[in-house]
């Protein structure tokens, strides 16, 4: 956020770490289409409908398409369209909550691409990247599995390399990650992009590396710096709470030994109790973070620390890391080495 701001400090001679002018390529959904357009990516069969009436008129012809939006990240998270009397309900929420400019809301319509979905996460500076890299897969709303390499498998480093005169432009020095669908024998497709400190997989990569402090004062700078693993593998297992959702302060108790291991959202501790304090993030408290030298290890490690906390109606997938298991198997058939 405050991308303009970050660029006149940038320019007045400030070392800044962060998007700056980069930040349209998550905001603005269209513009980011063009770009990826313009240094020669696929782009997905996209269509933007103006006001919600069209919207409903469309959906009501067409199935299994994906509804975004731009800028305005906060009205709705990306939908999945499978046909109209499925999806009737959450339109009819949708225009209540948009109220009177539902007439003017612009959406945007994607087709769905065959393919496994996974993703680099780490950063850049000026359009350069560092040799250890991260990058892995999410199961959505629920968990997140990534590794440790000295080389990015070579269907996401094709992405980078032809975003990175994007980025060199821009002059971007932080934190990025991309969502990158890879059908067979076809070129990756970027779905969408993460200017930012992403939730997931920061919380993982922040346990990952132990160089933080270093990547993030040289790199303001204009400088790489290698990032030191600590370990090879990281997961991440999402936290709910409905009672957080209905807006309560939720106590969350916590063992020492896993305290660097828990990431709650909006915390602060009182007479040495922490909380999690209400939010728009509704039910979603936060995150777990394992590690360790294989994948089997990190997934336990996380299990162990999710299942040592103790929280009202806290919860997490138990049954998250089975779909990663068969994210990995496929991404092995399109060069995602594991």
């Amino acid at each position: 956020s405050h991308g303009d701001l970050q660029d006149w400090l940038r320019r007045k001679g400030y070392r800044v770490w962060g998007a700056g002018k980069g930040t349209y390529l998550e905001l603005n959904r269209t513009k980011l289409k063009e770009t990826l357009k313009q240094v020669g990516l696929p782009v997905i069969p996209t269509k933007v409908i103006r006001g919600m009436q069209n919207l409903v008129n469309y959906l009501k012809k067409h199935k299994d398409v994906w509804i975004k939006n731009s800028f305005y990240r906060g009205d709705f998270e990306t939908f999945h369209h499978h046909d109209y009397y499925m999806s009737k309900p959450w339109l009819d929420n949708l225009a209540h909550k948009l109220g009177p400019k539902q007439d003017t809301f612009e959406f945007i319509i994607e087709e769905g691409v065959d393919g496994v979905e996974s993703g680099y996460d780490g950063f850049t500076i000026d359009g350069k990247f560092s040799k250890n890299c991260f990058y892995g897969y999410e199961c959505k709303d629920a968990a997140y599995i990534g590794r440790t390499s000295n080389s990015l498998p070579k269907p996401l480093e094709y992405v980078n390399q032809k975003l990175s005169p994007v980025f060199k432009e821009l002059s971007y020095r932080g934190f990025y990650s991309n969502e990158v669908r890879l059908p067979k024998k076809k070129e990756p497709y970027v779905l969408d992009m993460t200017m930012r400190c992403g939730s997931p997989p920061s919380q993982t990569y922040m346990e990952i590396f132990s160089n933080w402090g270093e990547i993030i004062w040289y790199g303001s700078g204009g400088v790489v710096v290698e990032p030191k693993p600590t370990t090879k593998y990281g997961a991440q297992l999402m936290l709910k709470s409905g009672w957080s959702g209905d807006g309560n302060f939720l106590a969350v108790n916590i063992p020492k030994e896993y305290r660097n291991n828990v990431k709650l959202n909006n915390h602060c501790r009182m007479n040495g109790q922490d909380f999690v304090v209400p939010s728009d993030l509704g039910e979603y408290v936060g995150a777990v973070v394992g590690t360790g030298n294989t994948f089997k290890e990190a997934v336990e490690h996380t299990i162990e620390v999710a299942d040592s906390i103790k929280g009202l109606e806290l919860s997490y997938d138990q049954h998250a890391f089975e779909s990663c298991e068969g994210y990995i198997s496929n991404g092995k058939k399109v060069g995602i080495d594991w």
